[in-house]
């Protein structure tokens, strides 16, 4: 004899597997998230390495966005960096990151040699397909163009 399934277990069956979906599409993005971040993490940590070795104007003129580059000058960046003791650089640690399309957000901090962390804010846009920094800040100190008030 062949029972038939109640409306009620076939409403449960849709909404588990409904539930199911929801739990694979959200697990997916959020590994996509995670996957961008790191992206963004070694990037800043590639682009941070680039000033390290004392080459402010490859960096000032490969990493920066044009709307930086109007508001900033390469002398302004050295100064901003050297102060923060950019030489003695041993790594970057991500906080925080947010990022879309064209503008991304990366909080985290340079760790210096000593373990001395540095906090950082570094805003980047698209521009010409690559990722460009139109904003970096440590503590109350601003370089760039910010773009919108924290």
């Amino acid at each position: 004899m062949i029972r038939k399934e109640s409306r009620v277990t076939k409403k449960v069956k849709v909404w588990l597997a409904l539930a199911v979906i929801f739990v694979l599409v959200c697990s997916a993005g959020g590994l996509v998230a995670a996957l961008v971040a790191s992206k963004f993490s070694s990037m800043t940590e590639s682009l941070l390495a680039v000033a390290a070795k004392g080459d402010f104007k490859n960096f000032y003129d490969s990493h920066t966005s044009s709307d930086f580059r109007r508001s900033v000058t390469v002398e302004q960046l050295k100064s901003f960096l050297s102060k923060h003791h950019i030489d003695t650089l041993s790594h970057v640690r991500t906080s925080e990151f947010q990022g879309g399309l064209t503008a991304a957000e990366w909080r985290g901090a340079m760790v210096l040699a000593g373990g001395t962390e540095v906090p950082l804010l570094i805003w980047y846009v698209k521009e010409n397909g690559d990722w460009r920094i139109v904003f970096i800040a440590s503590g109350e100190e601003r370089l760039g163009v910010p773009l919108t008030t924290e």
